[in-house]
């Protein structure tokens, strides 16, 4: 009809060519068949409530080190030394909650 379509392109295509074809451009062997169903997801197992090592004001942490600090888990989110978990809300610790 002269027109565009913002949803087909008027080329035949058969299931999964366009994957196929972007997957080739990138260098990699496509699959031969496409998947007939998502894989299987693992079960996000629950998050830990065991206290980590208790927090040491001697102690250097590094970004993402984690401690336990007065029945909390927290998580360093920069270089920190003698600043104790909780003592400030812009501190260098996040709660990650009670263990």
């Amino acid at each position: 009809g002269g027109r565009t379509s913002g949803t087909c392109s008027s080329v035949a295509q058969n299931s999964w060519d366009f994957a196929k074809y972007s997957v080739k451009f990138a260098g990699v062997t496509p699959p031969t068949t496409p998947p007939t169903s998502p894989p299987p997801s693992s079960p996000t197992p629950p998050p830990s409530t065991q206290c980590k090592t208790a927090w040491s004001a001697s102690t250097a942490y590094t970004g993402g080190s984690e401690v336990s600090y007065n029945g909390h888990n927290w998580k360093a989110k920069w270089w920190t030394q003698n600043e104790t978990p909780g003592a400030s809300q812009w501190g260098p610790w996040e709660d990650e909650g009670a263990c």
